[in-house]
């Protein structure tokens, strides 16, 4: 199960990359959590790992699994039997306010057996939630770039 979300920043795409391929500014734009407990390893790139502290409670690990800068970025999430796929991409776009990139992200989840009903949940409410975040952060990138 999956669903795909689009946002236009107005930065390049290196800069709307870094800023996505950052653990330590998740909290600043992903409205559910409240911080990242890094795990040993490195920071950033193929395999850094940490664990997000969501204000429902649930601490997934994460795991960057792509990290081709400045085209895309991925990572993957697992917590209780659910698997949840982040697969974002970055391509140069005109925006309202300018040059900029358009992202793609692409969600896909893995909720078997009994999780089944969670998954349509993520599937409904997912977009609205993960399109709120994205937009959250471009905004913060663009107040970044601008100085």
């Amino acid at each position: 199960m999956g669903f795909t979300v689009e946002v236009d920043v107005a930065a390049p795409p290196d800069v709307v990359h870094d800023y996505f391929a950052d653990p330590a500014l998740r909290p600043d734009w992903q409205s559910s959590l409240r911080r990242i407990d890094r795990l040993p390893g490195p920071s950033r790139g193929v395999g850094a790992r940490w664990y997000d502290v969501t204000l429902p409670g649930a601490q997934p690990l994460m795991e960057v699994t792509v990290d081709e800068s400045p085209h895309r970025w991925a990572e993957r999430g697992t917590w209780r039997g659910v698997t949840a796929v982040l697969d974002m991409r970055f391509s140069p776009a005109t925006t309202p306010r300018g040059p900029g990139t358009h992202v793609v992200a692409v969600v896909d989840t893995d909720t078997p057996g009994w999780r089944r009903p969670l998954g349509w949940g993520i599937r409904l409410l997912g977009p609205v939630g993960i399109k709120a975040d994205l937009t959250a952060a471009a905004r913060a990138i663009e107040r970044r770039t601008r100085g």
